[in-house]
């Protein structure tokens, strides 16, 4: 994939944009220098044909003793006097007519969100394109970016992806939003704009006291992947939109102990829950997955968290493929809603969580526990299903060997599927009986990380920071 590719890092003055980590050209423009309706700045200093200034590059641009750019364009012309920037393939609002001197930087890195500056989370905009197009992509150099403030990002022009990387692109160096740990909590970042796509990034420490969550998403169609959420007063991503969260972590969250707080919270129907981990989310009220809308969730593993594992109170329908829920102390899986529910389960897996390994509430009226896996002996679930009068049907049980787990060390975070009682023992079938056909028959694992027959070891593809 092609992207219009801009830098972000921890350090240096924020004064360059584009698609080097070096400044290439540094250009002053007068007062009244500058025609608001067609784009063009005329030089005070400098030549631009001659100072590294070309078609198709990005300029940012600042008035006198700003630190912050308020206007990213790109150049549509040049000559030895004259920029012509694009009013349209841009992100900021342009300087008006006769406003003070401005200089123009082409090159370099910006530098990234401190302090109370968001920068450049809540600039960037979709529109910032070049001539193909092409999406903008903010890469975010691996460290520590220090605030004191919450973010917000809203822009909602265009899809925009912001990654972290450590020396190449697509390395999966982490960039960490830190808000520290003193004083009242506060949100670190919040999306409410959409088509947002973040990468690779860890949002640790929002505060002393409160709950507030760390991350909030209140626009549709974002995306966190492969991000870390940890040791945040409230919850570590809540989202009240449609959202994909994919190969994401969430630890150490809910450090204030506050009820239906946990590590993640989707309350918006259609949204993705894929390959994700919760875990150690240890006071008595965190859960490590609120999920209380229609949706599916696949992959997803809960583990060591203080109350259930996953829980849903919604009037919904959801389907559980391949879930882990080990050693929770309340539910593993918690479906007790208030009003009418279809819950379905299928290859997962709920071992030694106090309560229930499954706790369904009168209102569950209808779906599957099939081929799921339970512990026995010291991995025992204090009680396996938890019906109260449910329409719940139990198919193809599977019981562990006594004291054993069908992982290959879940103490340590490794849950790839080790047991034969879970290889291959999934369901998985298709139903191609009319016109003599013989049918389909699929032989998943019975848990979220599938094992690997040969040539080298298995992994579910799930992060586990502490």
């Amino acid at each position: 994939m092609a992207f219009t590719q801009f830098y972000a890092q921890t350090t240096g003055s924020n004064l360059n944009s584009g698609s080097t980590t070096s400044d290439s050209a540094t250009l002053t423009y007068a007062s009244g220098n500058w025609v608001a309706s067609t784009g063009v700045f005329t030089v005070a200093s400098g030549n631009p044909s001659s100072d590294g200034v070309a078609v198709g590059d990005f300029v940012s641009v600042y008035a006198d003793g700003s630190t912050v750019t308020g206007f990213v364009g790109r150049v549509t012309a040049r000559d030895t006097t004259t920029i012509t920037v694009s009013l349209t393939a841009k992100s900021g609002t342009a300087p008006t007519d006769g406003t003070g001197n401005r200089t123009l930087k082409v090159g370099g890195a910006w530098k990234g969100c401190n302090g109370t500056e968001a920068f450049p989370f809540d600039f960037a905009a979709g529109t910032m394109t070049n001539s193909s197009n092409n999406p903008p992509h903010i890469a975010w150099k691996a460290g520590t970016y220090s605030i004191t403030g919450a973010l917000t990002h809203s822009p909602d022009t265009g899809a925009i992806w912001h990654e972290g990387y450590t020396t190449t692109i697509g390395d999966g160096g982490f960039a960490i939003i830190d808000g520290g740990t003193s004083g009242a909590s506060y949100k670190l970042l919040n999306v409410t704009g959409k088509n947002t796509n973040i990468l690779y990034f860890k949002f640790q420490n929002n505060g002393a006291t409160g709950s507030v969550d760390g991350v909030g998403i209140t626009g549709n169609e974002n995306m966190f992947y492969r991000c870390v959420f940890k040791n945040l007063r409230g919850m570590g991503l809540a989202s009240n939109a449609v959202s994909n969260v994919t190969e994401c972590e969430f630890t150490g969250c809910n450090q204030s102990n506050t009820s239906t707080k946990g590590g993640v919270q989707l309350l918006s129907s259609g949204s993705v829950c894929l390959r994700n981990i919760s875990h150690h989310n240890t006071g008595s009220n965190a859960t490590g997955f609120f999920l209380d809308q229609s949706m599916l969730v696949q992959g997803c593993i809960a583990w060591a968290n203080g109350n259930d594992g996953f829980s849903s109170v919604g009037d919904v329908n959801q389907t559980y493929l391949g879930c882990d829920a080990y050693d929770n102390g309340r539910h593993g899986f918690n479906m007790q809603t208030t009003a009418s529910m279809c819950a379905n389960f299928y290859n997962c897996n709920a071992l030694k969580n106090v309560s229930g390994g499954w706790n369904f509430g009168t209102n569950a009226k209808n779906g599957f526990i099939k081929n799921c896996g339970f512990g026995s002996g010291t991995q025992a679930n204090g009680t396996d299903v938890i019906e109260v009068n449910a329409g719940i049907r139990i198919e193809g049980k599977v019981t562990y060997t006594a004291d054993t787990t069908p992982w290959n060390s879940p103490s340590t975070g490794d849950f790839r599927i080790t047991s034969s009682q879970a290889k291959n023992t999934g369901t998985g079938y298709y139903l191609q009986q009319e016109g003599g056909y013989s049918g389909t028959v699929a032989y998943p694992d019975i848990g979220a990380g599938q094992h690997l027959d040969s040539g080298g070891s298995s992994s579910a593809g799930l992060m586990a920071v502490f």
